[in-house]
C-alpha cells in the first residue's frame, strides 16, 4: 500500500473544498450587493423589508 503514492494524494483532494470556496464568495456578494441592488431592483420589496 505504501508503494501507491497517487492513492492517498487523490483522497486529500476531495470536491467538498471546491464547493466551500464557492459559498464564501456568494455570501459576500449577497451581503455587499444586498442593499444597493435590492433598492434599485426591488422598489416594492424595500417597503416590505422595512415593515419586517
Amino acid at each position: 500500500m505504501e508503494t501507491r503514492g497517487p492513492g492517498p494524494p487523490k483522497a486529500t483532494r476531495p470536491p467538498p473544498p471546491q464547493k466551500k470556496k464557492e459559498k464564501p464568495p456568494q455570501s459576500i456578494n449577497l451581503d455587499g450587493r444586498d442593499l444597493p441592488p435590492s433598492t434599485s431592483r426591488r422598489p416594492g420589496v424595500c417597503g416590505t423589508d422595512e415593515g419586517l
